[in-house]
C-alpha cells in the first residue's frame, strides 16, 4: 500500500502534469518531463511513454535508469503493451518472473539475463475517446513492488493526459500542415494575381507597359501638373512598312523586330521616363520633367539614330524607321485619352510627310479631323441632295480639232465648308464605303449626261464620258454587273462609256482586275489607264490589259517648257503606246507651245485649261451646241 508521503507526490504530480501537457514545447519534451516526474513521485527506477504506430511502438519520453537492455519485443504490440492495448485498461506486474504475461520473458531471461533487467511494472493504456494510441510503463528493476489500486489510477490518469497531449500535438501538426499549405496556396494565389495585374498591365510580347498603364502614368502626370506645374511630354512612335516586314520576312521577324526596337528604346529613357506598347506597332513615351520642348526633340533625334542602325534578326538585317507625333502638356489637359488622341494626329501627319518624320501637335489637326468626320458623316446627305454634282472637262483630238468626249469631275459645294477638294473627300470614301455609293451616284450621273449630248448632237459621232474608277470599286466582284445595270437604266451604249484606273489600281490585284477588265471590255466598255508615269511600272504590261487609251499625267506635260529630262519621256510613251495599237491623251495641257510639242510628237488627244476648264452639265450642252473648239493656240 503506498505510502500518504507517495500519494502526496503523486496527487501533486498529476496536477503538474495537468499543466505540462498544455504547455507550449515538443511533444518528447512534454513526454520526457512527465517521465521523470512520475519516476520521482511514484519512487520506481523506469518510466517510459511510447505511442501506437500501426504494430509499432515508438519512443515518447523515458526517465530513470537505463532499460536499453530489456527484451527488443516490448517495443511491439506484444507482452506487457499488447495486454493493455487489447483490455485498455491499467495493469501491474508484481513478479514478471512469475506472472503468466511475462512468461515468455522470463524464459528468455533464464536463458540470458542481460535481456530481462526488471523485476516489477505497472502501466496504463493511453486513451481518447475509447481509443488507445499509447502505453505508459513503470518499472522495478531489483526489487519487487506491489503497485496499488491507486497507483494504477494515478498512472491512467497520467496517461490519458499524455494522450491529450499526443491528440493536441496531432491536431496542432495538422494545423500547421494546413497553415502550411494555406500559406503555400495563399502565395500561389497571390503570385497569379501579380502574373495577372502585371500582364493586365504589360505588353504579353516585350513586357514593357501596355496601354491601359501608360495611360495611368500619364493620368498621374497631368494630375501633378495641375498641383505642381509638372512640364511633361508624350511621343508616339509607329514603325514606318511595318506590314512590308511582316508580309515579306514572317510575323516571327516582326515579332522580334519589336522585342529588338523596344530594347533599344528603353536604353534611351531616363529614369522616370516610361515607355509602353500601345499596340500593333505603335509605341509610346512620356518624358516626365522636362526642362524645354528641344528636351523632347532630343530623344527623337537619339531614336533616329539608334534605329539608323539595322538589327539582327534570324541571321538577317531588318532595318526600320519610325514616324513621331510629340505632344505638350499645357492646362487644357484633363485626361490621358485627350493627349494621346492629339499624339496620334500628330503621328498620322508626320506619316503623312514620308517616313522617319515627326510632327508636333497643332490644334488645326483636330480641327482637320473635324473637319473628316463633318465630310464623312454628310457625305450621303449631299448625295441625296444634289450638294455633290459633276462638271466635266472636254477631250478634244489635236489634229483636227475634234471634240471627243469628256471627263466627269465630282464637286462638292459644302454649306459650311463652302467649296471641298475633290481629293479631300473622295479619300475620305475611300476610306469607308461611301466610296461605293459614290462611285455609282458619280457613274449614274455621268452616263445620263452622255445620254444627253447624243440628243444634242444626233447627227455627229456620240461623245463618250469618262469616269474615275477607286481600287474598292474594282475590287467588288459585282462591279461588271453594276455597270450593266447603269447602261441599261440610262440607255447609253456601252461604248460611251471609258472607265479611268491609275497604275497602282491595276497592278494592286493584278490576277482579279484583268478578270474585272475583261468582263467589262466584252462588253463594249472602254479602258482608259489615267495618270500614267506615275506608278511604278512600265508600259509592257499594257499588252496583257484590254486597254483603250493611255493618259499621260500632267506633271510631264508641265515640264515640257522647263529644261527638265522629263519631258523626254513624252515620246517614248507616245512611241510604245502606238506600237501597241493605243491612242494616248495628254492631260494638264494649258498651253499653245505645250500643245505644238504635243502634236509634234504624235499624241492623239489633249485635255485641259487651253481647250476649257471643267463645266457644270448645263454648260457642256452649250459647248456641244456651238462646237467651240479651242481658243488662238499660234
Amino acid at each position: 500500500m503506498a505510502s500518504e508521503d507517495i500519494q502526496s507526490k503523486q496527487i501533486k504530480m498529476i496536477m503538474q502534469a495537468s499543466q505540462i501537457v498544455v504547455c507550449d514545447k515538443p511533444l518528447n519534451e512534454i513526454c520526457c518531463e512527465l517521465a521523470e516526474q512520475i519516476c520521482a513521485a511514484m519512487e520506481v527506477d523506469a518510466c517510459i511513454l511510447r505511442r501506437l504506430h500501426g504494430d509499432d511502438l515508438i519512443l515518447l519520453g523515458q526517465a530513470g535508469i537505463s532499460l536499453s537492455h530489456a527484451a527488443p519485443r516490448l517495443y511491439a504490440r506484444q507482452g506487457l503493451s499488447d495486454e493493455m492495448i487489447k483490455n485498455r485498461k491499467p495493469i501491474s506486474i508484481y513478479d514478471v518472473a512469475q506472472s503468466s504475461v511475462t512468461a515468455p520473458f522470463a524464459k528468455s531471461a533464464s536463458q540470458d539475463p542481460a535481456k530481462f533487467v526488471f523485476r516489477s511494472f505497472a502501466g496504463a493504456p493511453m486513451m481518447i475517446s475509447d481509443k488507445v494510441i499509447g502505453v505508459l510503463g513503470v518499472y522495478m528493476k531489483l526489487e519487487p513492488r506491489h503497485f496499488t489500486e491507486l497507483d494504477l489510477d494515478h498512472l491512467q490518469i497520467i496517461a490519458n493526459y499524455v494522450a491529450v497531449a499526443i491528440e493536441n500535438n496531432r491536431l496542432f501538426n495538422e494545423v500547421r500542415e494546413k497553415n502550411i499549405e494555406l500559406k503555400k496556396e495563399v502565395e500561389q494565389r497571390e503570385q497569379a494575381e501579380r502574373r495577372l495585374m502585371h500582364h493586365a498591365f504589360h505588353d504579353g510580347l516585350t513586357g514593357i507597359p501596355n496601354r491601359y498603364l501608360f495611360a495611368e502614368h500619364l493620368d498621374h502626370a497631368i494630375a501633378q501638373s495641375i498641383r505642381g506645374g509638372l512640364n511633361f511630354s508624350i511621343l508616339l512612335l509607329d514603325l514606318d512598312r511595318f506590314k512590308i516586314v511582316n508580309e515579306s520576312l514572317g510575323h516571327d521577324t516582326g515579332d522580334k523586330l519589336l522585342i529588338a526596337v523596344a530594347g533599344a528604346l528603353q536604353q534611351l529613357l531616363r529614369p522616370g521616363d516610361i515607355l509602353a506598347r500601345l499596340g500593333g506597332d505603335e509605341f509610346a513615351i512620356l518624358l516626365e520633367d522636362i526642362n524645354q520642348r528641344t528636351d523632347a526633340r532630343v530623344v527623337v533625334d537619339k531614336v533616329h539614330q539608334i534605329l539608323a542602325r539595322p538589327f539582327i534578326i534570324n541571321e538577317r538585317e531588318v532595318s526600320t524607321t519610325v514616324s513621331f507625333g510629340i505632344v505638350y502638356y499645357d492646362p487644357s489637359y484633363k485626361c490621358a485619352e485627350d493627349m494621346l488622341r492629339d499624339a496620334e494626329l500628330a503621328m498620322y501627319h508626320a506619316k503623312s510627310l514620308g517616313a522617319g518624320k515627326h510632327c508636333t501637335f497643332a490644334s488645326e489637326m483636330r480641327k482637320n479631323v473635324q473637319r473628316l468626320f463633318d465630310i464623312e458623316s454628310e457625305l450621303k446627305k449631299a448625295m441625296e441632295q444634289g450638294d455633290i454634282y459633276l462638271e466635266f472637262q472636254p477631250i478634244m483630238a489635236i489634229a483636227d480639232k475634234e471634240l471627243k468626249g469628256f471627263e466627269a469631275l465630282a464637286r462638292w459645294r459644302h454649306h459650311g465648308h463652302g467649296f471641298i477638294n475633290p481629293m479631300e473627300f473622295v479619300s475620305v470614301a475611300e476610306a469607308t464605303d461611301r466610296i461605293l455609293e459614290l462611285g455609282e451616284y458619280i457613274l449614274i450621273s455621268a452616263c445620263r449626261q452622255a445620254v444627253q449630248w447624243k440628243s444634242i448632237l444626233p447627227n455627229n459621232p456620240p461623245l463618250y464620258v469618262s469616269v474615275n474608277v477607286s481600287g474598292r470599286q474594282i475590287a467588288q466582284p459585282s462591279f461588271p454587273d453594276t455597270i450593266s445595270r447603269i447602261l441599261s437604266e440610262t440607255k447609253l451604249t456601252p461604248s460611251q462609256l471609258c472607265l479611268e484606273l491609275t497604275e497602282t489600281i491595276l497592278l494592286a490585284r493584278p490576277a482579279d482586275t484583268l478578270t474585272q477588265l475583261n468582263r467589262l471590255h466584252e462588253m463594249g466598255v472602254r479602258i482608259f489607264i489615267d495618270d500614267f508615269g506615275t506608278g511604278y511600272s512600265s508600259l509592257s504590261y499594257l499588252d496583257c490589259l484590254p486597254v483603250d487609251m493611255v493618259k499621260i499625267d500632267k506633271s510631264f506635260v508641265e515640264q515640257i517648257h522647263s529644261g527638265s529630262g522629263q519631258k523626254e519621256l513624252i515620246p517614248a510613251i507616245v512611241n510604245l503606246s502606238h506600237s501597241l495599237g493605243y491612242p494616248v491623251t495628254a492631260e494638264g495641257v494649258e498651253t499653245a507651245p505645250q500643245l505644238r510639242y504635243l502634236q509634234a510628237f504624235g499624241v492623239d488627244y489633249a485635255q485641259g485649261f487651253l481647250i476649257s476648264r471643267s463645266m457644270p452639265a448645263l454648260k457642256t450642252e452649250e459647248f456641244c451646241r456651238k462646237m467651240v473648239l479651242y481658243p488662238a493656240m499660234d
